[in-house]
């Protein structure tokens, strides 16, 4: 890609009175759709078919998220995002989002202003429990291309908990390397336990980031037990609890130094990657909002605007 101009920006549209949604994507995701790290489209539809789908894109009930597909619930007055609503001086405003890491800031947008901000807590309390625990589980890394070192790792695993439930499971699979006879798939999936296969590699990763993931929302005691089965590469296993994990990430090499790696990293309870904005904003005249979230690991997303007057 070459330089942008500012006149080519939604920021630079909104300024200029044209009253646009909000969705992410690249122009062709090297032949992956919903890639992660690339942008993608959130859509806030009433049900899952192709006309509501539509029908709340052209309402501009959407929003944009660069990678982790966080959760973002704007309205001003009862009204959602992508509304016009008349001219009013009392503007309540309501926002709540739910991310997939720390959410280090969301910030409410009035006329290309922060106006507001909330975030999440960087060390909540773990006692008592909170029950709910979000996980990420990434693998890859391996040898280094550069020291012509490069190849493919194709990987199976199995993550399993016991005493508590998998409440979701997102993967977050990146384009690169493209590989024609490979492909990134979930296997089995329940309330207990989930095995999907994958491959990695650093020669050709998007962003050279040679790592792929997947996300888990756990709801169990701090005794429940996460069990990680590397079935390929090699075999591996790393378990541990719900507690633990909530203090201390956990890895494994699947072999000797340079060989390729798997993290489960540190657990994140809802106080961090939750938070909520409650605003009265008094004034006069036409405006403009929009909500910014960004989170600790630098996935972040913005909604659609609500307009008023």
């Amino acid at each position: 890609m070459g330089g942008r101009a500012t006149d080519s920006t939604w920021q630079w549209a909104l300024d200029h009175g044209l009253r646009l949604g909000c969705v992410g994507s690249t122009d062709d995701h090297l032949g992956y759709p919903g890639a992660w790290g690339e942008g993608l489209a959130a859509v806030l539809a009433e049900e899952l078919t192709r006309e509501a789908i539509l029908a709340a894109i052209r309402a501009r009930r959407c929003y944009a998220v660069s990678g982790d597909r966080i959760e973002i619930d704007f309205a001003l007055n009862g009204a959602p995002m992508g509304s016009e609503l008349p001219a009013t001086d009392v503007r309540e405003i309501a926002v709540s989002v739910r991310g997939w890491d720390e959410i280090s800031m969301v910030e409410l947008v009035r006329k290309g202003e922060p106006i507001a901000r909330a975030f999440g807590r960087q060390r909540p309390p773990l006692d008592p429990w909170p029950g709910r625990m979000r996980c990420r589980v990434r693998y890859g890394w391996g040898p280094w291309a550069t020291l012509a070192m490069p190849r493919t790792c194709d990987w199976r695993l199995r993550l399993s908990l016991s005493g508590g439930s998998i409440r979701h499971v997102v993967p977050a699979w990146q384009a690169g390397p493209y590989e024609e006879r490979r492909r990134d798939r979930v296997l089995a999936r329940g309330e207990r336990s989930c095995e999907w296969q994958s491959f990695t590699a650093r020669a050709q990763a998007f962003a050279e980031d040679p790592t792929k993931a997947m996300l888990f929302e756990f709801d169990g005691p701090a005794s429940a037990v996460v069990r990680l089965e590397v079935i390929e590469p090699a075999p591996r296993l790393i378990e541990r609890t719900l507690g633990e994990l909530a203090r201390n990430s956990a890895a494994e090499f699947t072999g000797p130094f340079t060989s390729e790696n798997v993290q489960i990293e540190r657990l994140v309870a809802p106080a961090s990657y939750e938070a909520s904005l409650e605003v009265t904003d008094e004034r006069t005249g036409a405006d403009w909002y929009y909500v910014r979230v960004t989170q600790a690991n630098g996935q972040m997303a913005w909604s659609s605007p609500i307009w008023v007057g």
